[in-house]
């Protein structure tokens, strides 16, 4: 019989038994979580269990690894765009283990709740981080500088999702979302995929052994543009959505 939740086929019953309990089936994960993130994160989760870390250091880890990732984009090197992609991997994956953590416990709280609505937020800060790599690129300005900016327009973002997530938290609910209700079918998950932090970092595989192979060719340049407008799409068409669902 085919289990609904990710797996890898050497695991015990055991394992399989926790992924029923801490995790989502495997229908209604993202395709980076289903196929990566999920089948490792009941290990990470286990083992922070039994180091008795709390599920929300878990979810502040997540928060600063995602902070992370937009910062060491600036420079856009090979390197730095390793480090990213290392940095946007551990933030997922944290966001992953708190939950499970929680539920592990059976303490699941509005307080973890209330940080991961913050942590949703992440996508923001990132593409501050890619449009900051994009203008050191151009030459238009020094890194130090855009360092100052980036961590200048976080602390402006936290400062509005605070209050924002509280409100999520504490008043609505995510099932109301109608991109939520959307994603259900599976080609608009695919095409939210694609045009999220996921895919993108997804293709930073693709794009690193391309920057090392050929110098003259800067492709994270171009990708990094393409990708943004895409994204500017995906919001727009994100807020008229919630726009005629609030008008209903």
């Amino acid at each position: 019989m085919k289990t609904e939740y990710p797996t890898i086929k050497w695991e015990s019953d055991n394992i399989k038994a926790l992924r029923s309990k801490c995790q989502k089936p495997a229908a209604v994960e993202e395709p980076f979580a289903r196929y990566f993130l999920r089948r490792i994160s009941i290990y990470v989760t286990l083992f922070f269990n039994k180091i008795g870390l709390p599920p929300n250091f878990v979810s502040l880890l997540s928060l600063i690894f995602f902070f992370l990732t937009g910062l060491v984009l600036i420079p856009a090197t090979p390197l730095a765009l390793l480090l990213g992609l290392i940095c946007y991997i551990l933030g997922y994956l944290f966001d992953c283990v708190d939950g499970e953590m929680a539920r592990l416990r059976n303490k699941t709280s509005k307080k973890g709740e209330f940080l991961d609505n913050i942590i949703r937020g992440n996508t923001v800060i990132i593409t501050i981080g890619i449009v900051l790599s994009i203008i050191y690129l151009l030459g238009l300005m020094e890194f130090m500088p855009l360092v100052l900016i980036y961590i200048g327009t976080t602390i402006a973002f936290l400062g509005l999702q605070i209050p924002l997530a509280f409100e999520i938290t504490f008043s609505t609910s995510v099932n109301d979302d109608p991109v939520y209700q959307l994603r259900k079918q599976s080609t608009f998950d695919q095409i939210a995929f694609w045009t999220g932090m996921p895919g993108f970092f997804t293709l930073m595989v693709v794009i690193i052994p391309i920057e090392l192979l050929f110098e003259t060719i800067n492709v994270y340049y171009y990708f990094s543009i393409i990708f943004l407008l895409f994204y500017t799409m995906k919001v727009a068409l994100r807020g008229f959505m919630t726009y005629m669902k609030i008008k209903q």
